[in-house]
């Protein structure tokens, strides 16, 4: 089977990945970004199975790369114990060698637009505002609208990055609106600079538990809010 899955909401595109990888319990999977392989490369990966003899997952990672008819005949070639995902973090223009041969690869093709909702920005402004009761009324209304974990977390983090770039006055801080600039100043007094490096640390954690399947996303969004409302 192969899949392509592109779009901006990276962070939808790989928890598909990796559920799609759950799924099928292989443990055989590699990732290569097409502009670091040759096609003689790329044909012997997806022709040879995997030693365990389970099925083979292949990820090809076209962001930075346009695909040639060359790989489309190599793909046509694949093993059919292989799983090819074609994946980018930009929308695929339809005039790509792959999308224009979709249907005659047999490719299941899933797109997935960057998710704004109005009240996500609320969300995060009220959680680093340290405002308890309003920031889960925000997030019980992120829940209700099926806005992606995975998408939720990644903004979390968005909001950290504007502390940091604030406590440091970064020049992107710096060249901000006077708003932007007053709303992060105005937020930082609920935090300390040992306070911010340890949120840092604490997402990398929570974040890699998430992604390898430690703790569900639910738990981890959780736990992220939590770990902002109480730090010092």
């Amino acid at each position: 089977m192969i899949y392509i899955v592109h779009g901006e909401n990276t962070a939808k595109s790989r928890a598909q990945i990796s559920n799609q990888q759950k799924k099928l319990n292989t443990s055989s999977s590699i990732e290569f970004n097409l502009e670091d392989i040759s096609t003689q490369e790329l044909g012997t990966h997806l022709k040879s199975n995997s030693l365990f003899g389970d099925i083979s997952f292949v990820v090809l990672n076209i962001t930075n790369a346009k695909g040639t008819e060359e790989h489309l005949e190599i793909l046509k070639t694949k093993s059919e114990t292989t799983i090819v995902i074609i994946y980018s973090e930009k929308n695929i223009p339809k005039t790509s060698v792959f999308m224009k041969n979709a249907e005659d690869l047999g490719a299941k093709v899933i797109e997935n637009t960057k998710e704004h909702p109005e009240n996500i920005f609320k969300f995060i402004d009220t959680l680093y505002y340290k405002n308890r009761i309003e920031t889960y009324k925000e997030y019980e209304k992120l829940i209700k609208s099926e806005t992606d974990n995975f998408y939720l977390f990644t903004m979390i983090l968005y909001g950290l990055r504007s502390l940091a770039k604030g406590l440091y006055k970064s020049p992107k801080f710096e060249a901000g609106t006077s708003y932007t600039k007053s709303k992060v100043t105005a937020q930082l007094k609920g935090f300390s600079e040992i306070g911010i490096k340890n949120l840092y640390e604490n997402f990398y954690n929570i974040e890699k538990k998430m992604k390898i399947g430690k703790i569900q996303p639910e738990m981890a969004i959780f736990m992220g809010i939590e770990n902002v409302l109480n730090s010092k």
